[in-house]
């Protein structure tokens, strides 16, 4: 899968985030490096973070003039705080223009890939839930 650059903001506007994002099977996978906004000297070193589809609630990406925004809606606070600049569960990527195209095709694979893997978890259940606990077939019909 192709991968996609972003920016960001953090803490409070005084620093910038810049990374790549892409799928990498059942893992979203965001690398990054915090910079701050004043001269730019100040960098973090690259991070990366995977996260599983499990965590991720949607996505979506809204065009502008401009800019474009992905926003990844997560299912906890827990993974949503190791994101910078992420607000309540939600982290929020600026894609530019240029990007447009890679951001609507990576949406795209990641829903495609978030309904594949919820029909996994759903058939896994209903397999369990059909399954019968042992000795419990055929022991009614040999006493009646």
């Amino acid at each position: 899968m192709a991968s996609m650059p972003f920016t960001g903001r953090a803490y409070g506007g005084f620093a910038r985030i810049d990374g790549i994002v892409r799928l990498e099977g059942d893992i979203l996978e965001l690398e990054y490096l915090i910079k701050d906004c004043f001269i730019g000297l100040i960098k973090s070193g690259v991070k990366d973070l995977p996260i599983p589809l499990d965590e991720i609630e949607s996505i979506r990406f809204k065009r502008s003039v401009f800019n474009g925004r992905l926003s990844i809606r997560l299912r906890t606070m827990r993974m949503a705080s190791q994101i910078p600049g992420a607000d309540q569960a939600e982290v929020k990527l600026q894609i530019v223009r240029v990007n447009f195209e890679v951001a609507q095709s990576i949406v795209s694979e990641i829903d495609a890939a978030l309904s594949e893997h919820r029909l996994r978890q759903l058939t896994e259940q209903s397999r369990r839930m059909q399954l019968p606990a042992e000795g419990e077939s055929g022991s009614r019909g040999a006493n009646e």
